[in-house]
């Protein structure tokens, strides 16, 4: 017997007659049950695309009854997505939830504080770093540098919003695909502050244009009454819109001059951590 094997087989006697407990049935099948889980929706998340019950077999090694009874337990958490018109699997929009929170912290948080605390010495006014969740189609605030004025807003963290109202939404709406933005638009969300419904089709698109045109959004009381909104859209290394920088200007201090002034230094701050997130900003009009 060799000196390390010898080693292990004694630190298991002694471990079994100081008495150490005993691990359940139960307890050894749930820990399995959680390691397969884990493995399944790595499996989700590397896939290229949507995948069949037979390659989740084949790349786990699970018969197809087991794997089935875990989709189903994934399914009805929201964390598995099934294709309504055959048996495909994703991720859920749970997944796509939890796991953007997590890149984000870990990611864009980060890159962002140091920007946007230069951006609200320079301006005085609150600045929000929102998140894009495409399974939702909602932008999410992660964090706030907030103004040192008495009269400003508090943001809610963390809370979905709609990509139809608010510069928040729009500025990541008018850097879509079109059948995302189509999609969006069959979501029908009315306004959060007054209700209204959206303005005709046509409208509204060239105003998703005019967006895309100076590079950021404006929009005054649309989701929090009397505050005016500007945001400029962030994107990843594959020129994919992933959310936005916005600042919060309550409507009485907002003026020409300081629109002026907000903007370029919203674009500045946009353009620097957009860079960091690793887009090569040639255009992001058009």
């Amino acid at each position: 017997m060799s000196a390390a094997r010898g080693l292990n087989t004694a630190m298991k006697d002694n471990l079994k007659t100081a008495g150490a407990p005993a691990t359940s049935a139960s307890e050894m099948s749930g820990a399995g049950t959680v390691t397969r889980v884990v493995k399944l929706l790595a499996c989700l998340a590397e896939a290229d695309g949507d995948v069949s019950i037979k390659w989740l077999c084949q790349s786990l090694n699970l018969p197809a009854s087991t794997v089935h009874r875990l989709l189903g337990l994934l399914i009805k958490e929201g964390v598995v997505e099934r294709a309504p018109s055959r048996a495909m699997y994703g991720p859920g929009p749970e997944f796509m939830r939890i796991g953007s929170l997590v890149a984000a912290k870990v990611q864009i948080v980060d890159l962002a504080r140091p920007i946007m605390r230069a951006l609200v010495e320079e301006s005085d006014e609150t600045c929000v770093l929102l998140r894009y969740i495409p399974a939702s189609r909602k932008v999410m605030a992660l964090y706030a540098e907030y103004s040192s004025h008495p009269l400003r807003y508090q943001i809610d963290m963390y809370q979905p919003h709609s990509l139809l109202w608010g510069a928040t939404g729009r500025a990541v709406l008018a850097f879509l695909t079109e059948p995302e933005i189509e999609a969006a638009l069959k979501d029908n969300d009315r306004s959060p502050v007054s209700g209204d419904k959206l303005p005709p089709k046509a409208m509204f698109m060239k105003e998703l244009r005019d967006i895309r045109e100076r590079g950021y959004a404006l929009t005054h009381g649309q989701k929090i009454e009397g505050a005016v909104g500007l945001a400029a859209p962030l994107f990843n290394s594959e020129r994919r819109a992933i959310g936005c920088l916005s600042i919060t200007v309550p409507k009485a201090r907002f003026s020409q001059k300081g629109h002026a002034k907000l903007s370029g230094l919203l674009l500045a701050s946009a353009a620097k951590l957009n860079r960091g997130l690793g887009f090569s900003e040639s255009t992001i009009k058009g």
